[in-house]
């Protein structure tokens, strides 16, 4: 918010309100910022290959983190969605026809 006329409106509860959300974004960020550094941590892992050798654990992205996989499965979430709605609606269509023909 950037106009005084809005600020001045608000109530008490509004600004409780807005406080907790930016308080929640806050800790968002923090939560995003910590995750970072996490996978970072977890991309540089080793693993010990014979006596003096190590090897990364995940050599590839596509191994630490399967985008395409994880673009299908939503996907997949709302197309079965769909093909629900779409039976549902079908069998709307088929039940009108069969009661326009009787009638």
């Amino acid at each position: 918010m950037t106009d005084w006329s809005q600020i001045n409106r608000l109530t008490l509860k509004q600004y409780r309100i807005m406080t907790e959300a930016l308080k929640l974004r806050q800790i968002d960020e923090e939560f995003a910022a910590h995750r970072e550094a996490y996978l970072g941590f977890v991309v540089k892992a080793e693993r010990q290959v014979g006596k003096y050798k190590t090897k990364a654990v995940y050599d590839k992205f596509e191994k630490f983190y399967d985008y395409k996989a994880q673009i299908a499965k939503v996907g997949g979430e709302f197309q079965s969605e769909d093909n629900s709605q779409m039976q549902t609606i079908k069998e709307r269509f088929r039940e009108y026809i069969k009661k326009k023909k009787t009638e």
